[in-house]
């Protein structure tokens, strides 16, 4: 039971130092008009609409199934 939070709070710090690495420069990552922040972190990344449409589409495929009963 004591375990779940330290999990999860140690995945969750490990995402939020990968996403500041990845954002790039904050001004810019701002300007951009994509509503979904995880897919311009993806194609900041990436450099490629190919492969962040398909990183999205992956994460949203795992989304579905997971929320699904």
């Amino acid at each position: 039971m004591l375990w779940t939070p330290i999990l999860k709070g140690s995945t969750g710090l490990d995402r939020i130092i990968t996403y500041a690495f990845c954002i790039g420069d904050i001004d810019e990552f701002m300007a951009f008009q994509i509503s979904f922040a995880l897919a311009q972190i993806l194609l900041n990344s990436s450099e490629s609409i190919k492969a962040a449409i398909c990183m999205t589409a992956m994460i949203m495929a795992m989304q579905l199934c997971t929320a699904s009963k």
